[in-house]
């Protein structure tokens, strides 16, 4: 038992400490835990602002109503779902996701902290 529970530390660690390679990866990473209501691990891909916890308190109401998605049923949920990468310098990104044809979109804003892409907030357009 003790190994399984350091094994799954050693495997959050490794996987929290791996560097974005992109804007647009932080995103759909953090929209992966998120789906998987993995709350904690999406966490690590947040700057820690009063909003930012705010928002990932309001995704964990969700969750209390909402099923934890299958595996396959997430693939076919991404297949609708566009990245566009609207700006991008050294040190911000903006990317919006779009979902299908919906006219809704969500902002994400990004800030470059020690060469790892964090989200700055998350605004829901409609």
């Amino acid at each position: 038992m003790k190994r399984l529970i350091t094994l799954f530390i050693f495997m959050a660690l490794f996987i929290s400490c791996k560097p974005n390679k992109s804007p647009k990866e932080t995103v759909a990473a953090f929209r992966e835990y998120t789906y998987y209501h993995d709350f904690e691990n999406a966490d690590f891909f947040l700057i820690p602002t009063e909003e930012n916890r705010e928002h990932i308190e309001i995704l964990k109401k969700m969750a209390l109503i909402k099923p934890n998605i299958e595996n396959e049923k997430f693939k076919d949920i991404e297949k609708n779902v566009f990245y566009k990468e609207k700006e991008i310098t050294d040190s911000t990104a903006q990317i919006i996701v779009r979902f299908g044809q919906s006219t809704m979109s969500t902002e994400f804003k990004l800030k470059k902290n020690n060469k790892k892409w964090l989200i700055e907030s998350i605004i829901q357009n409609q």
